[in-house]
């Protein structure tokens, strides 16, 4: 592999980063939560520099250009044209959901899933006293579909009133079909369910798949679906806590804004704003060099794995830079297997987080330098044989 910017990452151990720092030893390998190790790209770093320089941190303003630029990004990057009438600021993907859910159900209403999903879905439904349903992908071989007979029998038996659609999916890294969220749109639509989708994935898709709005597999998509996103995981910057929403239907704005932003006086921070505005507008290139470099990483572990510790099933990685692995076939589940892990020196996700029955997989962060990964990988060979 040729030489790369992602190839040397920030030293971040020391930094205050939860990935590094909660562990309280520098020898551990964390390849858990999602963030990467790489630098920002540099057009954000020099305009956070001069941001921190000017030297005050007042009350701000919306910058002149944000709208069109996430219009814009939108559009270019993702194919869904949206009227800048439609976005509203959120601090973050989960605070988005749940401003929605407080804002659009009632406590009691029956809010549906899809395990082994991001673990925050399950906990802000039932942390705002939604009832939590269950509709679990299919799992064949380590391949992911979605059961559809038991979603529609879900949402009709269940009196569902809004679906939480994570999409590009993760732990599990599928990019879906238009042909499956098309399914999944006409269910919700027939049965008045409201669907939320979670598109913070959306801009880091691996090769040879193509990532689909929600908001566009119908004509009318965009009245009846609330989509999120944000430019944290694509280009690293998850901290600045900025995020937005976005839906063509005016009265489920208004909701929003009347019983949420309105009354807690929400809003965002100048950095926060600036950061997504530069990403935007100036980074396109260099998340296309990204995509190529997780690529290579996904095909490396994939590789790695198959020849070293074959029992281990590598599900195919569609979108995102987080591999699902099962050891299943190594009798290792749940407590034991976290321990052995551990034993390496490695830190990477534990599966029953995001479903009690995946304890038997384990979730890795590919966004790192390869000679991290490499490391990683060796050493979880070694402590597995």
């Amino acid at each position: 592999m040729m030489e790369s910017k992602f190839d040397k990452g920030p030293q971040r151990f020391g930094s205050g980063a939860v990935k590094w720092d909660i562990l309280e030893d520098k020898d551990i390998l964390p390849l858990w939560i999602a963030d990467m190790d790489f630098y920002s790209p540099a057009p954000v770093r020099q305009r956070m520099v001069e941001l921190a320089e000017h030297g005050t941190y007042g009350y701000n303003m919306t910058p002149s250009g944000y709208l069109d630029a996430v219009v814009n990004w939108e559009k270019n990057r993702h194919g869904i044209a949206i009227e800048k009438e439609w976005l509203m600021y959120s601090c973050g993907v989960v605070a988005g959901i749940s401003w929605i859910l407080l804002s659009l159900t009632q406590p009691g209403d029956a809010v549906l899933i899809q395990t082994p999903v991001y673990n925050p879905f399950h906990d802000v439904v039932k942390n705002n006293g939604r009832v939590l349903v269950d509709s679990s992908l299919v799992n064949r071989q380590g391949s992911y579909t979605i059961d559809f007979a038991d979603f529609e029998e879900k949402v009709k038996t269940q009196k569902v009133k809004a679906f939480i659609l994570c999409n590009p999916h993760n732990p599990v890294g599928r990019c879906w079909s238009r042909e499956e969220l098309a399914k999944l749109y006409h269910i919700c639509r027939e049965n008045g369910v409201l669907i939320i989708s979670d598109e913070i994935h959306q801009d880091l898709i691996r090769g040879g798949f193509s990532h689909t709005p929600m908001a566009a597999v119908a004509e009318d998509a965009a009245q009846y679906v609330i989509t999120l996103s944000a430019p944290s995981k694509t280009f690293n910057v998850p901290g600045l806590h900025h995020s937005y929403l976005f839906t063509a239907n005016e009265d489920y704005r208004k909701e929003i804004q009347e019983k949420i932003i309105a009354p807690l006086h929400i809003g965002g921070t100048q950095m926060g704003y600036e950061a997504c505005m530069v990403a935007y507008n100036q980074c396109g290139d260099w998340l296309d060099e990204l995509n190529a470099y997780l690529d290579q990483n996904a095909a490396f572990v994939r590789d790695f794995l198959a020849a070293e510790l074959p029992q281990v099933v590598v599900t195919p990685i569609e979108a995102t830079y987080l591999m699902w692995l099962d050891f299943a076939a190594l009798g290792l589940r749940g407590e034991e297997l976290t321990k052995t892990v551990a034993s390496a020196k490695l830190k990477l996700g534990e599966g029953y987080v995001y479903a009690d029955y995946a304890d038997s997989f384990q979730r890795v962060n590919i966004g790192c330098p390869r000679a991290m990964l490499e490391e990683a990988m060796h050493r979880l060979v070694k402590v597995m044989k």
